[in-house]
């Protein structure tokens, strides 16, 4: 995991990510979440990454009670996400049960401007990204 602190001038990326939450398929924007802090996981992948989300998940309601929200973003598709979502937790999934909305980034653009894509793999790095209420 890269760990570095710092504040980037201006506005958060604008654009829509296509993405799955607790109803499904839909396209997100950070401009939905003006108003209250955004915190972007970024992880490697679906499959490979339970406990680090699940962390997350289980906190959610913290989050959310200091105006936070909270989603997972990776390259994988979101077929891949609704599948892994779906899948029980002795495979690997979540048994339908994951407090948080997972995002795709295929190509890593999103990720690539907070310098958490690894190109040569065509993944994202694992990392952190805090946006705060004003976008």
């Amino acid at each position: 995991m890269k760990f570095s602190m710092l504040a980037v001038p201006g506005s958060a990326p604008g654009g829509f990510i296509s993405g799955v939450d607790s109803k499904g398929e839909k396209a997100f924007s950070i401009n939905d979440y003006k108003g209250k802090f955004l915190v972007i996981v970024f992880y490697h992948g679906d499959w490979e990454c339970q406990e680090y989300l699940q962390a997350f998940s289980d906190l959610q309601s913290k989050f959310s009670s200091v105006k936070a929200e909270v989603v997972g973003c990776s390259t994988d598709s979101t077929k891949v996400h609704q599948c892994w979502i779906k899948t029980d937790r002795e495979d690997g999934g979540f048994s339908g049960r994951l407090n948080l909305a997972l995002w795709s980034d295929p190509a890593g653009s999103l990720a690539s401007q907070y310098d958490l894509y690894d190109e040569e793999e065509g993944q994202c790095l694992d990392g952190v990204v805090i946006i705060d209420d004003e976008g």
